[in-house]
């Protein structure tokens, strides 16, 4: 009669150990810049989308409308980091706000004025800062003929704003 015991025994279970070791030293990286890179891209094409439909609202409506940080979703704040956007009018009443994500934003030295179309407005850069260890750093600056556009070299002093 052979006695025969199934199951694992220490030296396949410490092999399985090693291999899995293994693979997550070399999967995990990637898998963190993956996830670094898709929070980068998400948080631009909302800027994006945030800045296009406020060109727009300032040309449906013919006016000019300033697009800034916001505390308390009421009024603009003097910050310059942050994570959620106020649009208001002239009489600096709140049209719309953008509440943000885990993600802050560095906000140029000014707040942004949209002008209606065919007017100029005041172009910036908005930098999302969605940590910069696995990926450059990525910003929208709005052009003052109000275009936004993915800059893949944002101004350092905006870089230098977020945090670590």
């Amino acid at each position: 009669m052979h006695n025969h015991q199934n199951g694992v025994n220490l030296l396949d279970l410490l092999v399985v150990l090693a291999l899995l070791a293994l693979l997550m030293g070399v999967a995990f990286p990637g898998y963190q810049a993956l996830q670094e890179k898709q929070r980068q891209a998400a948080e631009l094409n909302r800027l994006q989308a945030i800045l296009q439909l406020t060109r727009t609202l300032a040309t449906l409506h013919q006016q000019e409308l300033t697009l800034c940080l916001t505390q308390n979703a009421q009024n603009c704040s003097s910050s310059q980091l942050g994570a959620d956007l106020l649009l208001v009018n002239q009489a600096l009443q709140p049209l719309r706000h953008f509440p943000g994500h885990e993600t802050q934003i560095a906000f140029p030295d000014h707040d942004i004025t949209l002008q209606p179309l065919p007017h100029r407005s005041s172009g910036g850069t908005l930098l999302p800062c969605s940590g910069f260890t696995q990926q450059p750093a990525r910003a929208i600056t709005f052009s003052v003929t109000g275009r936004p556009r993915i800059n893949n070299d944002p101004p350092s002093s905006l870089v230098n704003r977020c945090p670590p």
